[in-house]
């Protein structure tokens, strides 16, 4: 398939998801009943109806077209080289986990309820796992049944915030800088520049700047202009330079 065909399929399966989520939008759903997300504060105001919080709930999708692109991409674009171009499991289950983050990103900030917040931290938890796991299938220290086994294993960790729901942006944290420091290390030892690299971790920051940001910086709450918006913009294209990053491999070889 060639690259154009994979762009098109991407953003048509992106637009049949929009869709999906924009028709929610016209339903009377009372998220009343549901329990509410013990710290769900962010600067954008809270509106009655089925979607909350319109522009949190809309830019969680940059995720979901990051995913559904790093899919469609593992499917159709598989050569020998590094485990993300190898082998459609990694690539496919990358997709997947970036696909879930965008979509419960999105039901947490229509709905605010515990329920889907917990399945957005599950899937930041799986992505930060993931990374980590993943370089050590590229070191040749884990093969495929590994990597499914350990994923399973820490994956407990989401059960965490079930229990104690502060445990979540702490332990997101340590995941992250491990995840960061796994990756850092490999391209510490690549050969030759690793822009997709940099450029993943740049917007990295600068998605972390704006979660931290929010709230501290005057904006309007019922206005198209939110920080933690950024959150969500920042990380989807960190999320994609990784995947081109991952796909590239340490030589840096074709996308």
């Amino acid at each position: 398939m060639s690259r154009a065909a994979v762009v098109a399929l991407s953003l048509l399966v992106f637009a049949v998801l929009t869709a999906g989520l924009l028709a929610l939008a016209r339903l009377d759903v009372d998220w009343s009943g549901w329990r509410p997300a013990p710290d769900a504060h962010y600067v954008e105001a809270s509106r009655p109806g089925a979607v909350r919080q319109p522009v949190n709930t809309a830019s969680s999708l940059a995720n979901v077209l990051v995913g559904v692109g790093a899919i469609v991409t593992s499917l159709a674009r598989r050569r020998p080289g590094a485990p993300m171009v190898a082998s459609r499991l990694y690539g496919v289950w990358f997709g997947a986990l970036v696909v879930g983050l965008g979509l419960c990103s999105a039901l947490y900030h229509a709905s605010l309820a515990f329920a889907w917040q917990w399945l957005d931290a599950l899937a930041l938890f799986g992505l930060a796992v993931f990374v980590t796991l993943h370089g050590l299938v590229r070191a040749g220290r884990l093969g495929p049944r590994g990597f499914v086994a350990g994923f399973a294993a820490l994956g407990l960790l989401g059960l965490l915030p079930l229990a104690w729901p502060a445990a979540r942006r702490p332990l997101f944290g340590a995941l992250v800088l491990v995840a960061v420091a796994v990756e850092g290390a490999a391209v510490a030892r690549a050969p030759g520049r690793q822009t997709w690299f940099w450029l993943a971790l740049a917007a990295l920051l600068g998605a972390f700047a704006c979660w931290g940001l929010d709230g501290h910086v005057a904006v309007e709450p019922s206005g198209w202009l939110q920080l933690h918006a950024g959150w969500h913009v920042f990380g989807a294209v960190s999320l994609g330079c990784l995947f081109v990053h991952l796909r590239r491999g340490a030589d840096g070889g074709a996308f």
